[in-house]
Formats: structure tokens, C-alpha cells, sequence
């Protein structure tokens, strides 16, 4: 997966909703779109590479599992990854899947497979649990049924907790005020720190690194200047001009004012990669043969996602799913003097690991809430 990924696809859903709290977990749709991926051929497998930067399969299964390694937690910080098939029991006999695609899921992805009847309603309770489980109940499901055609799902979640470098002590965190996109203000929980951080100003934004413990990944904090937007910040991004940014990072003396929030976001994720140049998987033209027996009819049905965010005075806490749902279409089908930065209007953040700068989460925040 590259950045320009996590950029494009992020530019697309603020562009669809430029005044909403928003937040995607790009480095957690990527395995479970390269899954789908690995038992696909021609086209359709070179439109999912492509949207995802990679040239092939075994490349793309190669930089993910580095992008993972990078980020192992230690001490009292956690991050965490997991996978599953979830397959349809009438996948059986000639028409079950490939052992070749679930080998390779499970050695490139981790992916666990395991057997349900879709037909019954117990099955949702089943995906959702692992959902659940995997990211510690903060994301409660991901599916609220399962469709007559649909018969394999590709499931990913991910798991971040852990307590900043440098804590915001809790008695200076007072209200103050927030300028929502609307222009329209309201009073935040307003966190304050004064401590020599990562900073730079650059292309118009001013950006903080919050380093987080035990686990190699930064928060930055991305303030457009006045008179612009996180939106127009965010549209004339590129791959290039992030990397800019995180590699002029360097240790300043910053007094920094930010909001605690709590966001969540559900996102569909059809539209999204539809322009990203993903669209032979999502109809009659989608040839996912290498997944075997029941390859012919497969294609993607729909592709959701959900995450959760809470930023405070300690740390981070944030947790992410995906789900590429499969069905059939023989079925229905559907050091200087100290920096000021007092973010006090919409602003976005970026959850990366140290040192590639590969992006985990990224965020926009119009209208902090704590609830």
C-alpha cells in the first residue's frame, strides 16, 4: 500500500463530506482488499493492485507485512492486527474455495477461515463477535445481515491503544472555544501542552508530531493557516508533498492547544474505490477464478468500514474494521522561540508510523465531541 492510496481515497470521502468528523483506517482496508486480490486474475486483479499502488500480488502482501512489522507495540502500548474468511457452508465439495488462496491468505495475511451457514441469522452474531473482539469492543459490528447471494467474507480489524511521550496534564485542560466549517463556535474541552515537539510549517499548515509510547507511531496534527480549510488542505495533498512534511519535522519548543475528541465514523467504501479505478470486481466483469471452486459469479458486493478514535490527555485509543463482502451472480445482485499552535477550527490528523511516515489513520476534525 502507498500513501497516495490513503490520501486519494481520504480526499474523496472529505470531498463527499467536508463538514463531518471523519476518520479512515487506510492501512486496514488494504489487507483485506489484497485478499481479495490474491484469488483475483486479469483485470480485476490488476485494478485492485493498481489502486492500491502495487504491481503485483506478492509485492503488495510484501510491503503490508513490512508496514505491520514496523509498528510492533511494546510495554503497555498495544497494537494489534487480525484476518478471517468467513465462508458460506455452501461452499463445500467442487465448490469449495482454492486451498492455494487460503494458503496464501493465511501466510501472507493471517488470515483464519472458518465455516458458517449464511442462511442463518446466528452468523451475523458470529461476524460480529470477532469483530468485537478483535478490537476490544470499541467497533460493536460490521455487518447487520447477510444477503442470499453473498457468500464469502474478507474481514480485517485492528487494534491501537497506547499513552503519549509527552502527557497533556489534565488540570490545564479548560474550555474554550472551537470554530466549527459552519463558522459557528463552541466550547471544547481545550488540552494544553508546552514541550519541544515536532514541528514544521509548510504548505500551508502548521504540524505537530505527538509521539505515542512503546509503539513507533506519531500523531500529527495538521492546522490549516487562517483563511483556508482542511478540506483545501487536504485536496492539493499528494504522496509527495506528506512525505515533504513529515521529513521536516524537527524539535521545536511548541505551546500547543487541542481539542480531546471522540470520533466514529461508518463508511461505505463502494463509491470511493469505483474512483479509484476499482470497477470490474464490483459487477458481471469481476473474474476472481484463482479463488477456485466457487469462482464463477464471485464479485465484490459491497466493502464497509468503521472506525474509532478517542484522543485525551493520555494517549490514543483507536480501532478499526473491514469487511469485502462476496456474492454470486447467479444470485440477486446489490530550538527558536517557542511556536503557538492553538487548534481552535477544523484540522485534520494523521496517525503514521515514524519512520516511512506509512499512514495507519488519518482524520478531519470539524466539530470536536467527547461524548
Amino acid at each position: 500500500m502507498t500513501n497516495q492510496f490513503a490520501i486519494h481515497l481520504f480526499q474523496y470521502l472529505v470531498a463527499q463530506q467536508p463538514a463531518s468528523n471523519l476518520v479512515c483506517a487506510p492501512l486496514n482496508i488494504a489487507p483485506a482488499l489484497a485478499v481479495a486480490a490474491e484469488g483475483a486474475v486479469g483485470a480485476t486483479q490488476h485494478e485492485l493492485l493498481a489502486a492500491l499502488g502495487a504491481s503485483d500480488p506478492a509485492a503488495l502482501a510484501t510491503a503490508l507485512h513490512a508496514a505491520y512489522a514496523d509498528l510492533t507495540a511494546r510495554g503497555e502500548a498495544s497494537f494489534q492486527y487480525a484476518a478471517a474468511l468467513f465462508v458460506d457452508a455452501r461452499l463445500a465439495g467442487d465448490a469449495a474455495l482454492n486451498d492455494e488462496f487460503v494458503a496464501r491468505a493465511a501466510a501472507q495475511y493471517g488470515a483464519t477461515l472458518a465455516t458458517h451457514d449464511f442462511a442463518d441469522a446466528a452468523t451475523v452474531r458470529v461476524i460480529n463477535a470477532w469483530v468485537a473482539a478483535q478490537t476490544h469492543n470499541k467497533i460493536d459490528s460490521i455487518i447487520s445481515e447477510l444477503r442470499p447471494d453473498d457468500v464469502l467474507l474478507i474481514l480485517t480489524a485492528m487494534y491501537l491503544r497506547a499513552s503519549w511521550n509527552d502527557p497533556f496534564p489534565a488540570h490545564d485542560t479548560h474550555d474554550a472555544a472551537f470554530t466549527r466549517a459552519d463558522g459557528e463556535t463552541m466550547l471544547v474541552p481545550m488540552m494544553r501542552l508546552t514541550e519541544t515537539l515536532r514541528y514544521t510549517e509548510a504548505a500551508g499548515t502548521q504540524v505537530v508530531a505527538l509521539a505515542l509510547r512503546g509503539v513507533p507511531i506519531d500523531m500529527l496534527v495538521m492546522l490549516p493557516l487562517h483563511g483556508s480549510s482542511h478540506a483545501e488542505l487536504l485536496a492539493a495533498m499528494d504522496a509527495e508533498q506528506f512525505a515533504a512534511i513529515h521529513h521536516t519535522l524537527r524539535p521545536t519548543p511548541v505551546t500547543l492547544a487541542l481539542p480531546r475528541f471522540r470520533i466514529a465514523s461508518e463508511i461505505a467504501l463502494v463509491p470511493v474505490l469505483q474512483s479509484l479505478g476499482i470497477t470490474q470486481a464490483f459487477g458481471a466483469h469481476a473474474d476472481f477464478g484463482a479463488m477456485g471452486g466457487p469462482a464463477e459469479g464471485l464479485y465484490i458486493s459491497d466493502v464497509r468500514h468503521r472506525t474509532y478514535l478517542d484522543v485525551g490527555e493520555d494517549g490514543v485509543e483507536a480501532a478499526a474494521a473491514t469487511a469485502v463482502m462476496m456474492g454470486r451472480l447467479s444470485m440477486p445482485v446489490v530550538p527558536e522561540e517557542a511556536r503557538a499552535m492553538t487548534v481552535d477550527r477544523p484540522f485534520l490528523i494523521v496517525l503514521c508510523e515514524q519512520q516511512h511516515g506509512t499512514i495507519v489513520f488519518v482524520g478531519a476534525v470539524t466539530e470536536p465531541e467527547t461524548a
